[in-house]
């Protein structure tokens, strides 16, 4: 959270852990969200530090559609971040 304040643009790794819960209740898939970003204390904690922009990559699960991409920005404002949101896609660039 440190490293992040004061950033222009946060580039995060972003897991729906919070919306799958219940879906991966005992599986495998419990452990392997457990050691990535949930996107709803993602948006809290970029809401804390104020950063304009930020953009989501290394997508779990991967959106199949731009529903499934948006769910991924509805779970940063559930955390409470207004600011810019881009959900990654392979080759996306972003100019200062």
């Amino acid at each position: 959270e440190a490293l992040s304040a004061g950033a222009d643009l946060l580039v995060h790794e972003a897991c729906r852990s919070s919306a799958m819960a219940s879906l991966i209740a005992g599986t495998v898939f419990e452990s392997i969200f457990s050691y990535h970003a949930d996107t709803v204390e993602l948006g809290a904690m970029a809401a804390r530090v104020g950063v304009p922009h930020v953009a989501l990559t290394h997508l779990i699960p991967p959106p199949d559609s731009a529903e499934e991409a948006d769910a991924f920005m509805d779970d940063l404002r559930r955390g409470g971040y207004r600011g810019n949101v881009t959900v990654g896609e392979d080759l996306t660039t972003f100019r200062f």
